[in-house]
């Protein structure tokens, strides 16, 4: 059986933002090939500042709303 002339697309589950976008900071703080000193020399941003960032991203809605016990 021949196989079909079709080469496999891979894809990434998380492409890489652009490096003008906020959320590549995120994205590079998160990836392992990336460190926190070639963050600070591309964006000016230190690690205080880069985990600062990641924490005003996390969306807990754990915390977002009463439950209707704690309402009244």
């Amino acid at each position: 059986m021949k196989k079909k002339g079709h080469t496999p697309i891979t894809r990434v589950k998380n492409p890489e933002p652009h490096i003008s976008d906020p959320d590549w900071i995120i994205w590079a703080a998160w990836a392992d090939r990336i460190t926190f000193e070639e963050i600070e020399q591309k964006t000016g941003k230190t690690e205080g500042e880069v985990i600062k960032i990641m924490r005003r991203s996390i969306n807990c809605l754990l915390y977002t709303s009463p439950s209707p016990r704690d309402r009244g």
